[in-house]
């Protein structure tokens, strides 16, 4: 079972990387964040778009180098996509 207020918590941390922490520090810094919610039983990064970006880099990583016979094409493009639209936003 998941954290409930996790969320809530991972919003509001959201808020303060983009504020506070420097463009090319903000991914690392948002990773460190993410391990720790996650050992604390938050289940819910994609509620949370900077956490749902780490998880879908890491879930286009396993789909062409892990499993790339499981996923279509459609799929991988539709992860490629999201990713691009945080990256994007981000400036990463």
């Amino acid at each position: 079972m998941g954290w409930s207020s996790g969320t809530e918590i991972a919003v509001e941390i959201e808020e303060l990387l983009l504020k506070y922490v420097p463009t090319d520090k903000l991914e690392e810094a948002a990773e460190k964040m993410l391990k720790a919610l996650s050992a604390m039983d938050w289940d819910c990064q994609d509620e949370v778009e900077i956490f749902d970006y780490l998880n879908k880099k890491d879930m286009l990583d396993c789909m062409v180098n892990r499993e790339s016979d499981y996923y279509s094409d459609d799929e991988i493009e539709a992860v490629k996509v999201d990713l691009k639209k945080y990256k994007e936003k981000f400036k990463f």
